[in-house]
């Protein structure tokens, strides 16, 4: 990662992922305002309905992180877009069947 998500734009994932911090580090913010530090060695589950944003990192530069995804289930698991922050993001692109809600602060 080279920097941080905007403000107000959690994101899910499209299945479940071992991630493993090998430089660097960050803090995660949940869509319900905890915040958990990943810092170099740390390794976790990420599970697909978590709601999360970057919100730091730790050196102010970057951050490496090997992720090990597992299989998409079927039928697919969509990835969400939560917040206010989206409405504000040029994107011209996302990937099929990604889904844009507004934030219900109840996802961990």
């Amino acid at each position: 990662m080279i920097g941080t998500d905007d403000e107000d734009c959690f994101h899910t994932h499209p299945a479940y992922a071992l991630r493993l911090i090998v430089w660097g580090g960050y803090t995660e913010e949940r869509e319900n305002g905890t915040l958990q530090s990943w810092r170099l060695g740390r390794a976790g589950i990420v599970n697909p309905a978590l709601s999360h944003r970057v919100s730091l990192l730790h050196n102010r530069r970057c951050s490496y992180s090997l992720w090990l995804r597992a299989r998409k289930p079927n039928p697919p698991i969509p990835v969400v877009l939560r917040g206010s922050g989206w409405a504000r993001q040029a994107q011209r692109y996302r990937n099929k069947g990604t889904v844009l809600q507004e934030p219900t602060h109840d996802h961990d």
